[in-house]
């Protein structure tokens, strides 16, 4: 059986585009399932099963699912080991780490808020007068 690989994706996630992009330059084949976030498909529950937290992307490897973009990334490589995106060198790959540390701990923390608030605009209007911002962290896809 050959391997199946399906991302679970939005185009105007940054995190589904560096999956993409790992796809890309290592020349593997996938099925995409397009997640509209705009319209809340993230909340659907056949999706929160396969990730509790209602965020893109979501990779599938023959039906085991891996969560994160970096994760995920990650987990490419060592999947599909030729070629390699990895640095050789242990001190690199640590070099390699931080960056994407960085990137995940802070750049897209403050992204996100950004840009939660422009794209998601329109839901959190609609959402009711009585809700408060605090409830959304309580919420249960968190």
């Amino acid at each position: 059986m050959a391997d199946k690989l399906e991302l679970y994706h939005h185009g105007s996630s940054v995190c589904a585009a560096k999956v993409r992009f790992y796809l890309a330059e290592k020349d593997l084949p996938w099925e995409g399932h397009y997640i509209d976030i705009l319209k809340g498909e993230q909340f659907a529950p056949e999706y929160i099963k396969l990730n509790p937290k209602a965020v893109v992307p979501t990779l599938l490897h023959n039906g085991t699912v891996i969560r994160d973009s970096t994760n995920i990334c990650e987990y490419l490589d060592d999947a599909y080991p030729e070629p390699s995106l990895k640095p050789e060198a242990a001190f690199e790959r640590a070099r390699m780490r931080q960056w994407t540390k960085r990137l995940d701990e802070i750049i897209h923390f403050y992204t996100g808020v950004l840009s939660g608030s422009i794209a998601f605009r329109h839901q959190h209007l609609a959402r009711p007068a009585d809700e408060s911002p605090d409830d959304l962290l309580h919420a249960p896809w968190k």
